[in-house]
């Protein structure tokens, strides 16, 4: 099953800009730039906005453009592209506006981290087919702010994850949590002095990552989810 086929939505309400109150509106499909994004922008009470943008006439720049109305409430936002939508030229991707502390992108596969390069007041990333490389690691590294870090489906494209001290230096990250099929190294947990928690879901070899954990200044924690059960040793 995708990402896609196991995300459900809903319509956007009618009149949703009379529901002043409202201050949590989630798994909304955007299918009109004018008329659904408008009375978003209306809801001067909103602090979590989750939408799912459909069609090549709903871009993440008019959506950009609408929810900084929100700016004295709006802390959370969750979007995911679905069919066309968010075929922006790399070029043309709005920066994430400024308020924005927790975001969870899924469907952008190119030009993502230029959007949110030097926005350190992000304290939470969720990616999800955003096929990132070692390199976009670099950007997002230099994110001050950030305490957690989510990688899931296809979010990134190596085996292999490196924190190298110049690159990753992000002094509160504190949760890690990476879905992956197989991974075959991870190195530079020690870069990371804050960090308490690390998941990885998915098959690798523990025991390097376990070596590199046990003289951690914060003795972070390492959660493993494999796919498929180990079997165990024979005996000698």
């Amino acid at each position: 099953m995708t990402s896609e086929e196991s995300f459900a939505t809903v319509s956007m309400p009618l009149g949703i800009q009379k529901m002043r109150n409202i201050e949590i509106l989630s798994h909304i499909q955007v299918t009109n730039k004018d008329s659904d994004l408008f009375g978003i922008a209306q809801l001067l009470k909103l602090r979590k906005l989750g939408v799912a943008l459909r069609g090549k006439h709903v871009k993440l720049g008019d959506t950009f453009f609408q929810i900084k109305k929100l700016h004295k409430c709006l802390r959370s936002l969750s979007i995911r592209f679905v069919g066309t939508a968010g075929t922006e030229e790399v070029d043309a991707l709005p920066t994430l506006p400024e308020f924005i502390e927790s975001l969870n992108i899924c469907g952008i596969t190119s030009g993502l981290v230029h959007s949110i390069k030097d926005r350190h007041q992000l304290a939470k990333i969720t990616l999800s087919d955003a096929y990132l490389k070692q390199d976009d690691l670099r950007i997002i590294g230099n994110l001050d702010g950030l305490r957690g870090l989510r990688f899931q489906h296809k979010s990134y494209t190596g085996s292999e994850l490196a924190y190298k001290k110049f690159e990753f230096q992000t002094p509160k990250l504190e949760r890690i949590v990476w879905t992956f099929a197989t991974m075959d190294a991870l190195s530079g947990i020690d870069w990371l002095p804050r960090l308490k928690k690390l998941e990885l879901n998915g098959d690798c070899d523990l025991d390097p990552i376990k070596e590199a954990l046990e003289g951690h200044p914060n003795n972070a924690i390492l959660v493993n989810n494999p796919h498929q059960e180990r079997q165990p040793s024979e005996p000698r």
